[in-house]
């Protein structure tokens, strides 16, 4: 039983993980304005799998100021491969479009990154983060259902 709530614990958090809050990126799907923004700091780092393959990751810090004058900075999200050449010696800040939730401004993303439309977003979210969501929760489910059944089982039998 233990096991099966472990397994669907570590599959909802690996499913946020890979998906983020699938909510938040649903809001700005539907609902988000725009604002000029600037990237002002950029990070990438590398990984090397067991097989010898490299990994490069990077994500960028920026800001924007919203029309009440408050100054916000963010970090996008991790994207894989190299830091795209216009960004590796970042001197001065780079100018870009911010999309923001006008009621929740901290929910926000650079324009661009992330699902464009709801088909997009039914797609991965939905479609591919719910076949990764399944592996774990079948599993996971059986098993917390095999025990729920032992721990009946075992109640009835020592009632008797």
């Amino acid at each position: 039983m233990l096991w099966g709530l472990a397994i669907i614990t570590v599959g909802l958090l690996l499913w946020l993980e890979i998906a983020g809050n699938p909510f938040n990126e649903l809001d700005l799907i539907l609902r988000s304005e725009v604002i000029d923004g600037f990237i002002i700091k950029t990070w990438e780092d590398v990984d090397e799998t067991d097989y010898g393959k490299t990994i490069w990751y990077h994500s960028f810090y920026y800001e924007y100021q919203l029309p009440d004058g408050r100054k916000l900075n963010q970090t996008s999200e991790t994207f894989s491969g190299r830091l795209p050449e216009e960004f590796v010696d970042l001197v001065q800040p780079y100018s870009i479009e911010v999309e923001y939730l006008p009621d929740q401004p901290e929910i926000s993303r650079i324009k661009g990154t992330g699902n464009e439309d709801i088909t997009e977003w039914l797609w991965r979210t939905v479609g591919i983060g719910g076949i990764l969501l399944m592996m774990f929760l079948i599993p996971g489910i059986m098993l917390l259902t095999n025990g729920v059944r032992e721990l009946i089982r075992f109640k009835l039998n020592r009632n008797r």
